[in-house]
């Protein structure tokens, strides 16, 4: 079964869109991760830039950042060894545009007029939420669950792990099912040991084991 389920998740994971709207900047040999957290523990889906994509093949508009197929609404910087003077330039422009978040004891904050600033997890999810729309929310919440979203062949998947020993009951509200060609769409949760399907409705609560992974899928209107 767990080879089974392995084999289902790279399928999953092959040639899929993934749906990301949100990245943190970051060196080539450091990760920050106090904002990575926060991002987690909100089911808030993320990549890290790295930031010599910002001068070599990104391009910035008042959409975000466009850098192969994803296109990043948001940008955190939560903390850099160095900043490079030529990716001044790019971060004042994003501040204008209102896609930069600092930290508040960033010297970028500055320099970087416009940009969001934050100093607290409330407020980095406050920030990131006035630049992009949450495409999932739990009630009640929980840091335990953790949130992977794609897209493939036309149907949403949603990839949720309780992170957590403990037991998780929540109610989940999906963006996607507010989209015309998704309303009144069956939500459908897979099983990625056995392959087997269930049919939920959508105010139905669930349940989370501890370290639980569960699959669940919006079929696209064919």
């Amino acid at each position: 079964p767990y080879a089974d389920a392995c084999r289902r998740l790279s399928w999953l994971n092959t040639d899929s869109r993934h749906i990301c709207d949100v990245a943190i900047l970051c060196e080539a040999t450091r990760l920050p991760d106090r904002a990575a957290k926060i991002l987690y523990r909100n089911q808030r889906d993320f990549n890290y830039l790295e930031i010599r994509h910002l001068w070599e093949d990104a391009r910035i508009d008042s959409r975000g950042i466009h850098i192969g197929d994803m296109v990043y609404r948001a940008l955190i910087v939560d903390s850099l060894s160095h900043v490079p003077r030529r990716v001044l330039p790019k971060l004042k422009k994003l501040a204008r545009q209102k896609h930069l978040i600092l930290r508040n004891d960033s010297k970028l904050a500055s320099v970087c007029n416009g940009a969001l600033v934050y100093g607290s997890p409330d407020e980095l999810r406050a920030a990131v939420n006035k630049i992009t729309s949450p495409g999932i929310v739990l009630s009640p919440p929980s840091e335990n669950i953790r949130c992977r979203h794609v897209e493939k062949d036309g149907d949403h998947y949603f990839m949720l792990f309780n992170e957590e020993n403990s037991e998780v009951r929540t109610n989940i509200s999906l963006e996607i099912e507010d989209s015309r060609q998704y309303t009144g769409q069956t939500r459908e949760w897979i099983d990625p040991f056995s392959g087997n399907t269930t049919i939920s409705e959508i105010s139905e609560a669930v349940d989370f084991r501890p370290f639980e992974m569960k699959l669940l899928r919006i079929a696209g209107k064919k």
